[in-house]
């Protein structure tokens, strides 16, 4: 039997924070393509990237119901998930249309634009490209998780999410086997697959088994912050999966099942938790244009000074991206929802 719901706070809070590790990971490398070099650049922060992969097959299971539709979910998916990133994806393809001087590591081109906006990854030369908007390619990924879960949709949270990552190892071990030359059946059978299937077995560990585990959950969060901080320090090779996802699931799984009193987790941070996609969209804009205003005219080549302002800054435009555009783009769809629901319980 399911034990009882956890509450996710300590989740949304590991969102942002994950939100964070790869803002300071671009933010390093900025400095450094300016050679501006005060701070070293650090490996294990991108692993905010493979968190979120975990975290994304986690909350799918946590978020499970019965008796939902395979429509609704799906739409609810699409409108957490486009409406900001066509915006800022349309913003930043404008903008490096007019202006291809400022934008030169831009693709201008229109073919680029609508490939993003499909959520399909580009190809030129034979490898794989980086959207217009570059953090991009992992909406791709998510994207395509989103629709394989709703296409395996059952009657249970378990038979779904063993559906869906019976398919996503199957992938995988074709890819191992089969090491296809053409990059976007390399990009879609890319074991970054595991980590959404680890994270939904999470959740059902955590749906099934929670009080039983709960007294390791420190452990594994440490564990996994452990091999993080090691990662960094002392780097090693292999495939992200293994040397970033599986930290991430320790910390996934340690974070789902530590106990957290109610006050501990404020509503501010949850409110940062919320703002965590808008600031995984946001930054790279934010970060360009202090580039451009600081760095490149002279005005500021400090180190720390100019973190401390792109970091900062991208936070604070999070928020208006998160109450402009994401919250009524699903507060809309929400009342469509709840007038077809209504519709259909009268005609029923």
């Amino acid at each position: 039997m399911p034990t009882a719901p956890l509450r996710i706070d300590a989740l949304q809070i590991l969102r942002f924070i994950a939100a964070g590790l790869i803002v300071l990971h671009h933010t390093i490398g900025v400095l450094h393509s300016r050679n501006i070099d005060g701070i070293p650049r650090i490996s294990g922060l991108i692993a905010g990237v493979d968190i979120f992969f975990v975290l994304s097959g986690f909350i799918m299971v946590h978020a499970f119901s019965p008796n939902g539709r395979r429509s609704a979910f799906m739409l609810k998916r699409i409108f957490r998930i486009v409406p900001l990133y066509w915006l800022l994806t349309t913003l930043l393809w404008v903008m490096a249309a007019a202006a291809p001087q400022r934008f030169n590591t831009v693709d201008a081109d229109p073919a680029a634009w609508l490939m993003a906006l499909s959520f399909l990854p580009q190809t030129l030369s034979g490898r794989i490209v980086e959207p217009v908007l570059h953090v991009g390619w992992t909406l791709n990924y998510e994207m395509a998780f989103y629709a394989l879960f709703a296409a395996c949709f059952a009657g249970t949270a378990s038979r779904t999410a063993g559906r869906c990552a019976g398919v996503l190892v199957g992938l995988v071990i074709a890819g191992q086997i089969f090491d296809p030359a053409d990059p976007v059946i390399a990009f879609y059978t890319s074991p970054l697959l595991l980590e959404f299937a680890a994270g939904m077995g999470a959740a059902l560990l955590c749906r099934h088994r929670a009080e039983h585990l709960r007294p390791a959950a420190p452990w594994l969060l440490a564990a996994g912050i452990l091999l993080l901080v090691l990662q960094g320090v002392w780097p090693v090779g292999g495939h992200r999966a293994l040397i970033y996802g599986v930290p991430g699931l320790g910390i996934v799984l340690g974070t789902a099942l530590l106990h957290v009193p109610h006050g501990w987790c404020s509503r501010a941070a949850i409110r940062l938790g919320d703002a965590s996609y808008a600031l995984y969209l946001v930054h790279p804009l934010v970060l360009a244009t202090v580039a451009k205003l600081l760095i490149d005219t002279g005005h500021l080549r400090q180190a720390l000074p100019l973190a401390l302002i792109m970091m900062t800054l991208s936070v604070l435009a999070a928020f208006p991206c998160r109450h402009l555009v994401e919250r009524p783009a699903q507060a809309w769809l929400q009342r469509r929802l709840n007038r077809r629901d209504r519709v259909q319980s009268r005609t029923s």
